[in-house]
This record gives C-alpha cells, structure tokens and sequence, in this order.
C-alpha cells in the first residue's frame, strides 16, 4: 500500500498514476479482503495438512529400511515368488472346475 502511494503522488507519468490509484482503491475492496482472508485461512489448513503427511510419510519411510540381508530377501525376492505361486494354483484350480 505504501509502494502504491508513493506511486501516485510522485509519479508524473499520468498512466502509471491512474493505474496506482485504481490498484490501491482495489485493494482497499471489501471483496477483495474478503477473498485474501479466506485464501489465507484455506492455505494454512493445507500447509498444516502437508507437513502434517510429510512428517507421517517420513517416519513411515524410517520404518520400513531394509538393513537385514535376510528381510531384504524375504521381501524382494520371497514374497513375491508366493504370490505368484499362489495365484497361478488359483487360476488352474478354478480353471479346473
């Protein structure tokens, strides 16, 4: 506001001033005070709702390291290797019958 008023008084290029005036009275709106208060109000409870899930993703993250070689192992390769196994007797016992 302050920029905008120093534009206008001490500016003499005529655009530059009609266009600090026009800038400065629609700040001063009702409804734009209105739509900046309730953009800040919305953007907190996002921002607070963003590390809220960041903090949560990371200490899911620190959890789930694999530093075993073993539990890598079982995850990666052992896993899998049933769930593949288990879905093709599935499909053979339902092709089956």
């Amino acid at each position: 506001m302050k920029a905008l008023a120093h534009i206008a008084l001490e500016n003499r290029n005529g655009a530059q001033h009609g266009d600090a005036l026009k800038f400065q009275k629609l700040l001063q709106t009702f409804e734009f005070v209105l739509i900046l208060v309730l953009l800040i109000k919305v953007l907190s409870s996002i921002n607070a709702a963003s590390v809220y899930l960041k903090r949560r993703f990371d200490e899911l993250a620190e959890d789930t390291r694999l530093t075993n070689a073993e539990q890598r192992f079982r995850i990666t390769v052992f896993n899998c290797v049933t769930d593949m196994a288990t879905s093709q007797l599935t499909q053979r016992f339902t092709a089956v019958n």
